[in-house]
């Protein structure tokens, strides 16, 4: 099993009934080769890093290409990817300014710190009532319920696909239905 790290550069083909797709990959590396994935990559997107596990495989009519089995959103790890991140969509009205703010009073490691204790946002000068509840329901609401879907069916030995199959079926209560039962 190979992990490879890097950004969607664009969609070759999608299905969207399975998730199935084909795509090139940017690779993370000093020359930022690009590769063609195939597997369940639906909710891949241009704005965030991914490793993907799997294998490099030699299609007969299509040369080599990496097939995916899982993959991951990967955290920012540099000032401007966090303020980026921060200051994106999932967090309405966190500007770039308020995300450095973050950055510069919590440090590079600030995601991590805010996941495990939301009262730390109470450091940042920056940040009132109302901007912290938007960081916290940006936590919360993000598609980290497809992350978390992904892991928990991982690890319970379910192929891409079938995770794929029941996040369409059940959504985001994906994991309280079949914990449940």
């Amino acid at each position: 099993m190979k992990e490879i790290t890097g950004k969607l550069a664009h969609t070759i083909f999608a299905n969207d009934s399975n998730g199935y797709a084909i795509i090139s990959f940017k690779l993370d590396t000093l020359n930022e080769k690009h590769i063609i994935a195939t597997g369940i990559l639906s909710s891949l997107s241009k704005e965030y890093k991914y490793s993907l596990q799997g294998e490099y495989i030699e299609h007969p009519k299509y040369g080599m290409q990496f097939k995916v089995s899982s993959y991951a959103r990967c955290m920012p790890d540099d000032n401007d990817g966090i303020i980026k991140y921060l200051s994106g969509p999932q967090f309405a009205g966190i500007g770039k300014k308020i995300a450095k703010d973050i950055v510069d009073t919590l440090g590079i490691d600030c995601i991590d710190k805010i996941k495990n204790d939301y009262d730390i946002l109470d450091q940042v000068a920056s940040i009132n009532a109302k901007k912290k509840q938007a960081i916290v329901n940006g936590f919360e609401n993000m598609d980290d319920i497809m992350e978390k879907t992904i892991q928990f069916f991982s690890i319970h030995g379910l192929s891409q696909r079938n995770i794929m199959r029941l996040n369409m079926t059940y959504g985001k209560d994906a994991i309280a239905k079949v914990s449940e039962n």
